[in-house]
């Protein structure tokens, strides 16, 4: 996590989910965008999730992502080391 950059389109990383907002957002076309707490060996960051898919991710999923896409699939649960920070999603971080 800690070497991606914005609107890094071509990346691959395996994550998992700390938090998870229990309700969507809700855009005014209808669409469903789910935001979960993600990390993974060397930091932590807020996954904006579109669709349904967010509704299956659940806390403690591992989850391989691929490219700006979100091609997001749950590979496991649970056991997956990792670090809370630094939360690149926060602005101090920079």
């Amino acid at each position: 996590i800690k070497d991606m950059t914005p609107l890094m389109k071509n990346f691959e990383c395996e994550v998992i989910v700390l938090q998870k907002d229990p309700e969507p957002n809700v855009t005014r076309n209808g669409d469903e965008i789910y935001k979960a707490l993600v990390a993974d060996r060397s930091a932590s960051i807020n996954l904006s999730i579109f669709g349904t898919k967010g509704s299956h991710i659940k806390h403690g999923d591992i989850l391989r992502i691929r490219g700006a896409q979100r091609d997001i699939k749950r590979i496991g649960q649970d056991t997956f080391f990792f670090v809370e920070k630094p939360n690149l999603s926060e602005a101090d971080v920079i």
